[in-house]
């Protein structure tokens, strides 16, 4: 990058790198680790957004260790599945992801009933609309949970909430849903 055909290798050695894509918490821990060798991770979210990072600079080394942690936190934390998921699912290792998945499935009326539900992506909902097997007490109670999500978007839009827009929505957004 500095020394390449790049924007950066044409600045001087004073001039600022913006990187604004990046928390700094997610930069320190990378920073640690490229100098120090040590990986240190507060949580899966913090590890699975420094994989993103580490797989943005290719940094395979620290990408492997960010898995690795993610891997073994999911076990006891079902919590973190969904925003792992979402952060990793155009970057991440397959193993992560399929682990992540196997969680959420084997905790769903969890995860449907928790605040990280209605923040859902709609392809993380199809994702898990597409499992063959879900651990849900009926399938009501996944409906009430599609009907809490689309709530949930319709307010982030900011529009009127009724019954016919949130139906509107869901059979819009994924024709084979409805």
């Amino acid at each position: 990058m500095f020394h390449g055909n790049f924007k950066e290798a044409r600045n001087s050695p004073d001039d600022e790198i913006l990187m604004d894509d990046t928390d700094p918490q997610v930069f320190e821990v990378a920073m640690r680790f490229i100098y120090g060798r040590k990986a240190y991770f507060q949580n899966a979210i913090i590890a699975a957004l420094v994989c993103k990072f580490a797989h943005k600079w290719q940094i395979d080394n620290l990408m492997n260790a960010a898995n690795s942690f993610i891997l073994l936190k999911l076990s006891h934390e079902w919590v973190t599945a969904v925003p792992v998921y979402e952060i990793l699912k155009n970057v991440g290792n397959k193993e992560v992801l399929v682990r992540c998945m196997e969680v959420i499935s084997s905790n769903t009326r969890e995860v449907v009933t928790s605040s990280t539900w209605e923040n859902a992506s709609l392809d993380l909902v199809m994702d898990v609309l597409n499992q063959e097997q879900l651990s849900i007490d009926n399938e009501c109670d996944l409906l009430e949970a599609l009907v809490q999500w689309g709530k949930a978007q319709v307010q982030k839009r900011n529009e009127e909430l009724s019954d016919s827009k949130i139906f509107d929505m869901l059979s819009c957004e994924s024709p084979g849903l409805i």
